[in-house]
């Protein structure tokens, strides 16, 4: 799961670097005068700003979904570790007669 994040972030700083980059070399070769700069880095803001929220809640709702699919497992493996421990406790306390688990 720590790799799945790993990889996520890198992905979204790769991107968002990429796009300051990309709008950095823009700027230095475009035509434009400074009030069409401004209205277009004004706007590709926003257009970034619109896919770093979209990504994030595709991220926020792809880990929710892996979660709910773990949680079962990790449910029934608490259990089966509980009733394990409770037959050992059970074993050890009827070979000693102590309960030493």
């Amino acid at each position: 799961m720590s790799d799945f994040n790993d990889r996520n972030g890198e992905m979204i700083l790769g991107f968002v670097l990429g796009a300051v980059v990309g709008a950095g070399v823009a700027l230095l070769v475009s035509p434009s005068n400074g009030a069409e700069n401004r209205k277009l880095l004004r706007d590709k803001a926003r257009d970034w700003s619109g896919e770093l929220r979209d990504r994030v809640s595709d991220l926020k709702n792809g880990a929710k979904r892996i979660a709910d699919e773990v949680e079962p497992g990790l449910e029934s493996a608490a259990q089966a570790g509980r009733e394990l421990l409770s037959k050992a406790r059970s074993t050890v306390k009827s070979t000693t007669g102590t309960e030493s688990v």
